[in-house]
């Protein structure tokens, strides 16, 4: 992992604005827009060879120290484009707005992550100190998601602040200075006990508060900075170490074996570590360049679609439209223009155009993972209903869920890393009539990739469920009751519950309690009326008890005591048949009588009781 010499957090939003906005001119096509390719990201320029080159140098320079950390599956990476202006002002109409719709002019540069792509722009002033952290420290989330193993957060955002850093001295690149900052922080702060640390995931309470979030990703970067540089006896190694233990142990038995310490031991460490004042850093010679400087003049169509999509991630609308326009009249019938159409349909929240723009892409055969994504999404918000109150996941047609499913099976062959893909995939799996091997595979590949995502766990137990084994599927949703569904925008909103019983504190949570009672009953209920068929009264009265013994919901502990009092009143109503058979007229005669005064009588068994005694003419005096 490392050789063994001594070898911040920076928030980046992508700010998506609805508000108004000024409409000003595309970034001037009469500039000559240089375009250069490389296996790991491409280059769009309107700034010279030589300037543009050594930024590609650098930040290619700063992927090789990172792969030599971390091992890296490049293939598995969205696709990246780094966009160079020629000058702020040509930048500014690409910049993100703040909550008041103002640009920040303070901004000279940012990372977006949108979909299965990813942009960096920047203008001349991508040199900026805090433009640079933010640049590189976002670079190494783009790269983690190559990383074979899945990381704990803790661990991406330490080695995010680490590398956050990283830049080149003449012929040398260094990473690893210290975050002043950070620092300061963890000197005034008490530490976070270490099994707290390594527990927390994205999307927890702790993220509420700012000064917790603070302090998580500074002793974040505290326990990855220690071990790279610290004075520390145990191997360098020791992060990837744990990583890879941690996979078939428990986290404080990967930590034990990785570390050669205790959570204890490393917690004095680290407060030592705080305090000392003393912190190296790594600086080594630049590995050998393997840019290939071939710079072409970039195609029209390709700089309108890669402006098109920087200005879709950081919302900038009216730049998006004279982009889409632009590529329209000069490609209408490629699958670029119609994969750009859709992004501005979608951003504009003009469905059918969405629709058929994504269709038509589709049909030219993009290879844009998103458009299958954005028509999945739109197809699943215009199918889904509000589901009864007797079955509240069946909120989609089974041809409806099974196109989805295809849909975001696709984008995720195109983009192995895509998780919303994911996700929506795993909520419309509820409702397919039929899981295929391919749906299971994506599963089992996917909670291997992100074994932290309680969605992805969701679709792993409803293809636990199909293959019989209720149990195992039951016990995934019931790990994840807590967090399902919270990080899916498909799903908020999209599940209306009928009962106000489930109108609890936390919403998912209740997705999670009605899929675990829906699973529990459409398992029993046939049992139980293939008992009561076969006249096996006791066995579904034992059935019914099992039932009774867990920890259902109000509206469900009502359907078990009317579906026991229907099997009380079926018992008895068998028993006047086999009377009548037996041709005891008398005790047939007592026992419909009786079945007229048992609780959960109702009108249809009163019509089918008064049936028997008008038919076997067992009414008083006949």
């Amino acid at each position: 992992m490392y050789d063994g010499k001594p070898i911040r957090r920076v928030v980046i939003a992508v700010v998506i604005v609805t508000s108004l906005f000024v409409v000003r001119p595309a970034a001037p096509a009469d500039a000559t827009w240089l375009a250069l390719d490389s296996p790991r990201f491409d280059v769009l320029s309107a700034n010279n060879e030589k300037n543009t080159l050594a930024w590609s140098e650098e930040f290619n320079q700063f992927l090789d120290a990172l792969g030599k950390v971390v091992t890296i599956d490049e293939r598995t990476l969205p696709h990246l484009t780094v966009i160079m202006f020629r000058s702020d002002r040509d930048f500014k109409p690409y910049k993100p707005l703040d909550t008041k719709g103002k640009v920040d002019n303070t901004v000279a540069g940012f990372f977006s992550k949108s979909g299965s792509y990813s942009s960096i722009g920047l203008s001349t002033g991508y040199a900026h100190e805090e433009t640079r952290r933010v640049i590189y420290h976002e670079a190494v989330h783009w790269s983690a998601s190559g990383i074979k193993e899945p990381l704990p957060l803790w661990f991406e955002e330490g080695l995010a602040e680490v590398f956050s850093t990283f830049h080149t001295k003449r012929k040398d690149v260094v990473w690893g200075d210290v975050i002043v900052n950070y620092l300061h922080l963890l000197k005034e702060s008490s530490l976070m006990d270490l099994e707290d640390l390594l527990a927390v995931r994205n999307g927890d309470d702790l993220f509420d508060d700012d000064r917790k979030a603070s302090l998580f990703y500074a002793q974040s970067w505290l326990l990855v900075h220690y071990v790279m540089f610290g004075v520390y006896e145990g191997s360098r190694t020791g992060l990837t170490d744990y990583i890879v233990k941690s996979q078939t142990r428990t986290r404080e038995a990967a930590f034990q074996e990785a570390f050669g310490m205790d959570y204890q031991a490393m917690e004095r460490m680290l407060d030592q570590y705080r305090r000392s004042g003393k912190y190296f850093h790594h600086q080594s010679p630049k590995t050998a360049s393997s840019l290939d400087p071939a710079f072409y003049t970039a195609a029209t169509d390709i700089f309108h679609a890669k402006l098109a999509k920087l200005a879709h991630a950081t919302g900038r609308i009216e730049q998006l439209k004279l982009h889409a326009d632009a590529l329209a009249a000069l490609h209408p019938e490629s699958a670029l223009n119609f994969d750009v159409q859709a992004l501005h349909a979608a951003a504009t929240g003009s469905p059918d155009q969405l629709i058929a723009a994504a269709e038509r892409a589709i049909e030219l055969g993009t290879k844009d993972a998103r458009t299958y994504m954005l028509l999945a999404e739109e197809v699943e918000r215009q199918a889904a209903k509000a589901p009864d109150s007797l079955a509240p996941l069946k909120r989609l047609a089974p041809d409806q869920a099974r196109r989805i499913v295809d849909l975001c099976h696709r984008a995720i062959e195109l983009y192995p890393v895509y998780l919303e893909a994911y996700r929506v995939m795993a909520w419309a799996l509820l409702n397919v009539q039929e899981v295929t091997s391919e749906d299971a595979e994506v599963f089992r590949v996917g909670v291997r990739r992100f074994p932290d995502e309680p969605e992805l766990k969701l679709g792993l137990a409803i293809v636990e469920r199909k293959n019989g084994k209720l149990e195992h599927a039951l016990q995934l949703v019931r790990e994840e009751a807590w967090r399902l569904g919270g990080k899916s925008d498909s799903m908020k909103g999209m599940i209306h519950i009928i009962d106000d019983v489930w109108m609890m504190e936390d919403y998912m949570k209740g997705m999670a309690r009605i899929i675990d009672d829906v699973w529990m009953m459409e398992d029993y209920l046939p049992r139980i009326i293939a008992a009561v068929d076969a006249h096996q009264f006791d066995e579904a009265n034992r059935l019914l008890d099992e039932l009774d013994a867990y920890d259902f919901e109000r509206s469900y502990k009502s359907m078990l005591r009317h579906n026991r009092q229907n099997v009380a009143i079926y018992e008895q109503i068998h028993g006047a048949e086999v009377a009548i058979k037996e041709k005891r007229r008398e005790d047939a005669r007592t026992i419909l009588k009786k079945i007229k005064t048992m609780d959960g009588m109702t009108p249809l068994f009163r019509r089918q009781v008064d049936r028997m005694i008008e038919y076997y003419k067992l009414a008083d005096g006949e």
